[in-house]
């Protein structure tokens, strides 16, 4: 089985600006500094409550988990207004039809990911669906090693594509081939520094 494993906020869709807008609403809301699109892309990383504490949310005051949720209830609204990457959709068909699977890994729900995945008409080029649903402190490599373990005695060759150094890390458990797309969530010069292969258009990869 070959399969391709999509990361989507950041990769797919062209979320960073409103990411960034929500992120300063909350911040404003606490009379808190907002923070720059460039500031964002040199802080932004994983565990993201770390991220949080750099940007200066206090959780002696408030709990990770309702602050991500307030996030998520100003970033999806939002989502609307944001569009795919260029050359996402290209690379989707040119997956699909090389015979790969294609799976997609999102902190979004699943209800609310497949909502947007129908909204941008791609619903139908992934086979499966790996969201994480029941706790934000829950990681996407958690549920990523889930399924690999299932599934890689089938695997016979695997690619992973995203936009931060998570994915590329996530890649390396999994033994897959990663290319880490620019202009999403982590400045290029950060990328890089991960020795990843990093890549400006998809078309990149399939040319």
């Amino acid at each position: 089985m070959k399969i391709v494993f999509w990361d989507y906020g950041g990769t797919i869709l062209d979320d960073c600006c409103i990411s960034v807008q929500s992120i300063n609403d909350l911040l404003e809301n606490r009379r808190l500094k907002n923070i720059t699109i460039e500031e964002y892309r040199e802080l932004y990383g994983f565990p993201i409550i770390e991220f949080y504490e750099k940007i200066g949310f206090d959780f002696e005051v408030e709990s990770f988990d309702k602050l991500t949720g307030s996030f998520f209830d100003l970033y999806n609204p939002r989502c609307s207004i944001a569009s795919l990457r260029e050359g996402a959709e290209k690379a989707l068909i040119f997956f699909k039809s090389a015979g790969y699977k294609q799976v997609i890994l999102s902190s979004v729900k699943t209800l609310v990911l497949k909502k947007q995945l129908r909204y941008y008409h791609i619903l139908d080029y992934f086979d499966e669906i790996i969201a994480l649903d029941k706790t934000y402190n829950e990681t996407k490599l958690d549920k990523i090693l889930k399924y690999y373990n299932i599934h890689k005695g089938e695997i016979t060759e695997s690619i992973l594509i995203g936009d931060t150094i998570q994915d590329f890390e996530i890649s390396k458990k999994i033994t897959s081939k990663c290319y880490l797309v620019n202009g999403g969530h982590i400045s290029k010069s950060r990328l890089l520094e991960t020795g990843a292969t990093v890549i400006d258009k998809f078309e990149e990869i399939y040319s």
